[in-house]
């Protein structure tokens, strides 16, 4: 899971644009985006998971996904991109102990990598990760212990220690299971094309009109991960929605 920001018109405050968020939930077992427009960043998102009996979410270091360590029988995964992000952003302050954690993180990548190349799937896969990464996180873990208090309050070095060291439970659970990826990557890529957009249309003109936005986004965002051509999708599926057998059935999965 991810989210971004959607600047919307519709404003309480005249004269301002409403800072909205879309929210990307995505399932890499299928390459499927799905996008959600919310008004705000708040747990409205995580919600949404919840009550789509989601059991497992990864996600970056923010906040609210916190709630799934509240929930019995759920997972919550953290991101190792985003821990090593926090440590290249070190390197100039701190280069000796930026290094060496960016050294192992790519130990772990290693390790993913092998499994990938090998095409390893299900027990092999987690087999490798227990004896290989695990060891791994488990000696950055120790040497984060013992380095952090060496660090300067406030500083890079030490802002990427603490991220890392609060959370080592949710970056260690992706050994468990061949289905859990290592990082939060294929929601970011697929939510770049957001980024884009706002540079092309600004803003949505309401929070229904963003609502619908993120409908076309989930939808073309499929063609894009499954190398559909879209517009040629689309034009396809505005004339087959208007036959009447398929309207009074009201199944649109054929669709997809």
């Amino acid at each position: 899971a991810d989210e971004t920001p959607h600047p919307v018109l519709e404003n309480e405050r005249p004269g301002s644009l409403h800072r909205g968020y879309m929210w990307n939930f995505y399932l890499p077992e299928y390459k499927t985006p799905f996008f959600e427009y919310h008004q705000g960043r708040g747990e409205t998102g995580v919600d949404t998971l919840i009550r789509g009996q989601v059991k497992v979410v990864q996600s970056d270091g923010f906040v609210v996904y916190d709630k799934f360590d509240t929930l019995p029988e759920h997972l919550h995964l953290c991101c190792w991109a985003h821990v090593r992000r926090k440590f290249f952003e070190a390197e100039e302050n701190d280069p000796a102990r930026a290094r060496h954690a960016l050294e192992k993180i790519r130990e772990l990548y290693r390790v993913e990598q092998i499994i990938k190349e090998d095409k390893l799937e299900a027990e092999a896969a987690v087999k490798l990760r227990r004896e290989k990464s695990y060891p791994v996180i488990c000696e950055l873990e120790e040497w984060c212990r013992k380095e952090y208090d060496l660090t300067v309050d406030g500083s890079p070095i030490a802002k990427a220690m603490f991220y890392m060291y609060t959370r080592f439970e949710q970056l260690a659970g992706y050994i468990n299971d061949a289905r859990f990826e290592i990082d939060n990557n294929p929601v970011e890529r697929s939510i770049r094309p957001l980024t884009l957009n706002r540079k092309n249309v600004l803003f949505s003109g309401s929070h229904e009109a963003a609502h619908a936005a993120a409908i076309f986004f989930s939808l073309l965002g499929c063609c894009r991960e499954h190398n559909v051509n879209p517009q040629e999708w689309l034009r396809k599926v505005l004339i087959l929605v208007q036959d009447e057998k398929l309207m009074k059935a009201s199944d649109y999965s054929s669709l997809l």
